[in-house]
């Protein structure tokens, strides 16, 4: 779990510290030290700075499919990793949902880090895929496959129907890349 510091823009704009050797924070942990932070007497002046939703039930599976976590930044806050040494560039990551905002930097949700490279989701319709057995998770995922091209989820697949699929998938990503 990463540590977190939490500077309301005194000195500079307000960002929440992903405090090194962390590389890897999650939508989840920025969301709750959010609210401890804010729950502190000392913090309760500040304006309440994330929003989050998520986690609604889609399919009850097996595998049990939920809407992805989406975290919302307001009034300016961005996310830094702690500066490093270098000069090797650490590749750092916010994972485990969406982060967006609205912001005076061009929408950008990082705070700028030496010799860190950040990267961070912002996907358009995130899920999260509930647990369930690598063959479990193989046989929905199958089952839907079966289910979109013969109307049977299942029927076992021919070689011309796992061709035509993964052609027509290859087409759609060529068309969507432009």
């Amino acid at each position: 779990m990463a540590t977190l510091e939490f500077h309301p823009g005194d000195l500079s704009a307000p960002f929440v510290l992903v405090k090194s050797p962390a590389t890897e924070v999650t939508i989840q942990e920025i969301y709750d030290g959010a609210q401890d932070w804010l729950d502190e007497p000392v913090n309760m002046s500040i304006d309440h700075f994330v929003e989050a939703a998520g986690k609604d039930l889609l399919d009850a599976g097996p595998p049990e499919k939920r809407v992805g976590v989406t975290l919302r930044l307001l009034h300016d806050w961005r996310i830094k990793f702690e500066d490093r040494a270098g000069p090797t560039v650490e590749i750092c990551r916010i994972s485990g949902g969406n982060l967006v905002t609205t912001n005076s930097f061009g929408n950008n949700p990082i705070y700028a880090s030496d010799y860190v490279f950040a990267t961070y989701e912002a996907a358009t319709s995130p899920t999260i895929v509930g647990v369930g057995t690598p063959t479990e998770i193989a046989d929905a995922v199958l089952g839907e496959t079966m289910t979109e091209l013969t109307g049977d989820p299942g029927a076992t697949p021919t070689f011309r129907q796992i061709f035509t699929l993964i052609f027509m998938t290859l087409r759609n990503k060529s068309t969507q890349d432009g």
